[in-house]
């Protein structure tokens, strides 16, 4: 099986000679899974750190604006392996070196000394934005009075496209940092890092110092821009996000932070701007369905799975949802 084959070369250590043919297997079918998880594996061999990345954020976005859902379990761990350095037949080493001529020890992780080649842009959507105009406007406003603004909710509400639709609307962008597949608080850090384009070096430091950690170098590279970072889907790592986010602030006085989350990160200068599903009509109203938002999302979105797809008196009966008084369909 020519999978099964591939993941033999994979293993032996051949990654780099299967590039092309991967990215083949992948042009052909763009939604199967394995052949990506491999090209991402088979870049990183080939020291493409962030061509493998990039694979992977490619894959969240296809699959949910055409599927509406994540990315598997499997996949997510190929990109975590890849973001800590520890994919490959022989992973990346994070331990020391002694140096006996200096005293000093050497240690290699995914450390930066600047951000010199990637810039912030919006992330890359899918799907139309609809009657969250004036979320948006106040977002705005708010980052330009203070430095923190989460952006809370329930699951689904959302969230990420508003913080998106608010990334593309800033002057050059926003570095868009996606937490959803960071399941070690430890690894919040490295996913920062990975977004603003900061690739791997070897550092030097005295024997017996800590030296510098991710949060450190990461506070180094930002300490002197004027950026606005998005913290997307923090719940599950609360803790890590909100120990960046301070230090960030702290040591970066021009960076401006969003975060989406459905719970506070609860630290100094934060300001909470909740996310509320979009109202639906009343079973019986003047309007008509077409002036509720919610209805012209449910009509966008249907008509992407459906393209002939049209709102007439049979489904919209009752104009509500089994269950649901309101709707928070993903935006």
């Amino acid at each position: 099986m020519l999978a099964d084959r591939i993941e033999a070369d994979l293993a032996l250590g051949e990654g780099a000679s299967l590039v092309g043919e991967l990215r083949a297997l992948l042009s052909a079918d763009p939604l199967a899974e394995r052949p990506r998880a491999q090209l991402m594996r088979a870049l990183y061999a080939a020291g493409r750190q962030a061509e493998a990345l990039e694979v992977y954020h490619q894959a969240r976005e296809l699959l949910a604006g055409r599927l509406g859902v994540d990315p598997s379990a499997q996949l997510e761990q190929v990109y975590l392996r890849i973001l800590r350095g520890e994919e490959g037949p022989e992973p990346v080493a994070r331990g020391t070196v002694r140096s006996a001529e200096n005293s000093f020890d050497t240690e290699r992780a995914v450390l930066p000394a600047a951000a010199t080649t990637a810039h912030p842009v919006a992330p890359n959507t899918l799907t139309s934005f609809v009657g969250r105009d004036t979320e948006v406007s106040q977002v705005l406003k708010n980052l330009g009075s203070t430095r923190l603004v989460t952006l809370t909710g329930p699951g689904g509400v959302g969230k990420t496209r508003l913080a998106a639709e608010v990334s593309g609307r800033l002057v050059g962008g926003a570095w868009f940092v996606e937490l959803a597949p960071v399941t070690e608080p430890a690894d919040v850090a490295y996913a920062v890092l990975d977004t603003l384009g900061i690739r791997e070096r070897v550092i030097s430091r005295r024997a017996g110092d800590p030296g510098a950690g991710p949060l450190d170098r990461l506070a180094e590279a930002l300490a002197d821009r004027d950026d606005v970072v998005i913290l997307d889907n923090c719940e599950h790592v609360v803790e890590a996000a909100a120990a960046l986010a301070g230090r960030v602030l702290a040591a970066c006085p021009r960076v401006r932070i969003v975060a989406t989350s459905r719970q506070p990160l609860r630290i100094d200068g934060e300001i909470l701007y909740p996310i509320t599903p979009l109202p639906v009509p009343p079973p019986s109203g003047t309007e008509g369905p077409e002036a509720y938002a919610s209805v012209r999302l449910l009509r966008d979105r249907a008509a992407a799975v459906r393209p002939d797809f049209e709102l007439h008196p049979d489904n919209m009966a009752g104009r509500r949802l089994p269950g649901h008084g309101r709707t928070g369909l993903r935006r």
